[in-house]
């Protein structure tokens, strides 16, 4: 049976090395003109040839933002793969370098590249591959219609370092599938089993709107003193993801009691869908089939343009969250930080005082801002620890005098949103959601 993978996909990339016969090559079909220059600067390797191949095409006079749109919400057309299990070796840019990494992809019989299928991005523990990952969620994904990857981290033996380069490994393993399948980019779950739990959950808390749901398993957000290493500030960034954690109650105490506290905060921030799923009898170790999965992944989606938001960041340069991009922080608002306390109290307190005294210090240097669209249109920001965003306006927010009404700071004022095919192409080239489609940039001082 034939099914259909979009085109422009590397022939190096393409092919399977568990594929029971040799795979033909490729059929090239001929796209229009502005989805064909539009796919090319796609699957630029780099973020900085993808800005450059950007700044090409808004030069595309015979190209109106209108067709750009179009060519985004079109852009499926197909070459021929196999359905099963297939090992990929793309070139991603991990922390600024393109390393060949491994990608072991399961398609469906059910898919035929003509409409959005959901993804479940899987992460493997320490000295795991991604082909494990997949065995355990293939019959799932074979009865349910989901396509699967899963990334293989060499380096892994080690856990997880919570480094740029991991981060960038899921992110740009994510991207690569949205790039070469049809995905519902409103419908990519997460799940993650040890190492890959803990990475599970410094990719949600940093990147919340890519995911409908999070799945992790026996890992967890942490707080480290060394390089202010601490992902327990921004938990409350998934206030709105459900999810279903997975582990056992007499693993790693430190772990354990992480995991309550910060499912405490996640629901505390207004998440009634968020449950730690615990196992007295077990330690390193969890049950799968403690959550009917057909039920949980399929009647949960991604909402691609909340009217909602709230973002927690200590980072100098954020990503775009939704219809919000924090910009600059005000000052004393850091992800690195010194620990400064004396001595004699600290060997005095037990693991629990240290904690919440670590915390406490990495939330006070942390920046927290919340934004809203009302019914009648208005924006209203709220923060007095972020010094500036970008607003990132759909066509359809605009009035027809060319303004968005924005509130902050107990301040009304309309303020104008000019339709660029730049912020348009820019946004959907680098993260590819057909859902949601911004054509302004609004800069606000707060």
């Amino acid at each position: 049976m034939r099914l259909f993978l979009p085109l422009a996909c590397l022939l190096s990339c393409l092919a399977p090395i568990w594929a029971q016969e040799a795979v033909e090559e490729p059929l090239a079909k001929e796209l229009p003109a502005a989805e064909a220059a539009l796919l090319e600067a796609v699957r630029q390797p780099t973020q900085k040839l993808r800005f450059k191949a950007v700044t090409q095409l808004v030069k595309r006079r015979d190209i109106s933002l209108e067709d750009w749109q179009q060519a985004m919400q079109s852009l499926n057309t197909a070459t021929e793969v196999e359905s099963g299990v297939h090992r990929y070796n793309p070139e991603l840019e991990l922390d600024g370098q393109l390393i060949a990494t491994e990608l072991v992809v399961f398609i469906p019989t059910t898919y035929h590249g003509e409409k959005a299928t959901p993804l479940l991005l899987l992460l493997h523990g320490s000295g795991g591959d991604g082909q494990a990952m997949i065995s355990r969620w293939r019959s799932f994904a074979e009865s349910n219609g989901y396509l699967l990857c899963a990334p293989t981290d060499p380096d892994s033996g080690g856990g997880y370092a919570f480094t740029a380069k991991e981060r960038d490994s899921g992110m740009g393993a994510l991207r690569w599938m949205r790039s070469h399948f049809f995905v519902d980019s409103s419908r990519v779950h997460m799940h993650g089993s040890s190492r890959g739990g803990h990475m599970a959950w410094d990719l949600g808390t940093r990147y919340p709107d890519h995911f409908a749901t999070m799945v992790p398993a026996i890992g967890g957000p942490t707080w480290v003193i060394n390089g202010g290493r601490n992902n327990m500030r921004l938990v409350e960034n998934l206030w709105d993801t459900p999810i279903r954690d997975l582990q056992g109650s007499q693993d790693d105490a430190r772990l354990v009691r992480n995991l309550r506290s910060s499912l405490e905060r996640i629901r505390a921030a207004g998440n009634e869908d968020a449950e730690l799923i615990e196992f007295e009898d077990l330690g390193h170790s969890y049950r799968i089939d403690s959550v009917d999965w057909v039920e949980f992944f399929n009647n949960r989606s991604r909402d691609p343009l909340p009217h909602t938001l709230k973002y927690r960041t200590a980072r100098k340069d954020n990503p775009r969250v939704y219809w919000m991009k924090v910009t600059q922080l005000e000052k004393g608002k850091e992800e690195v930080f010194p620990i400064r306390v004396d001595g004699k109290k600290w060997d005095k307190w037990d693991d629990q005082q240290k904690s919440d005294f670590i915390q406490s210090e990495a939330d006070d240097r942390t920046a927290e801002i919340s934004a809203e669209r009302k019914p009648d249109g208005t924006l209203v920001l709220s923060s007095n620890t972020v010094a500036k965003v970008d607003l990132l306006i759909p066509l359809e927010w605009i009035s027809t005098k060319g303004k968005v009404a924005l509130r902050y700071s107990g301040k009304s004022k309309p303020l104008k949103a000019t339709a660029s095919k730049k912020v348009l192409l820019s946004d959907f080239v680098e993260r590819l959601d057909r859902k949601f489609l911004p054509v302004a940039k609004i800069s606000v001082k707060l």
